[in-house]
């Protein structure tokens, strides 16, 4: 996916993004061979709130199966 592609799932990086946005981040970043440091500052997320993120949603994911 490219950044342009990208900033239009997630709308506005200043604004707080929902749950679907993140779950869209989350998979680029594993579709992508960057590290999650290198991730977060391409795209301007905190590391700590997109850790927080990644493993609410590994936790979702897995309760749902």
């Amino acid at each position: 996916m490219t950044t342009a592609g990208f900033a239009q799932i997630t709308g506005n990086k200043q604004g707080r993004r929902s749950a679907s946005e993140w779950r869209a981040l989350i998979r680029a970043f594993s579709q992508s061979s960057e590290t999650r440091t290198q991730f977060c500052e391409r795209h301007g997320v905190a590391f700590g709130t997109f850790a927080w993120w990644r493993s609410c949603l590994r936790h979702e994911s897995t309760a749902v199966s």
